[in-house]
């Protein structure tokens, strides 16, 4: 399912770093490993919506490293937020693409 820019302007696709084996300070000879994630933004979620439920729903799409939905709120409507961390670019923006707009329970995600 195509979309336009546009349309996706609502999602958010971040990059993080993770190192590990970082022993700074240390003279011992080590291999230091770094992944990187691709994390997508996802708003209006319903107020059942758990990590477990998310990670079902996304999961599909490619390598899912990571759920988190915090207890806050989103300002927009009083509802739930969260995010989803993929291993790769390409399967956070097909996610994205398709999942934009989605309903899920009335709310469209």
């Amino acid at each position: 399912m195509a979309r336009n820019s546009n349309q996706l302007a609502d999602w958010t696709l971040g990059s993080k770093r993770r190192h590990s084996n970082d022993r700074r300070g240390s003279n011992h000879s080590y291999q230091r490993s770094i992944s990187v994630s691709f994390s997508v933004y996802v708003d209006n979620l319903p107020f059942e919506m758990d990590e477990v439920w998310l990670r079902q729903i996304f999961r599909s799409y490619g390598d899912v490293v990571d759920v988190f939905i915090p207890n806050k709120r989103s300002s927009r409507f009083n509802t739930k937020f969260g995010f989803v961390r993929f291993s790769s670019r390409a399967e956070a923006l097909d996610a994205v693409q398709d999942l934009h707009g989605i309903l899920i329970r009335d709310f469209r995600i």
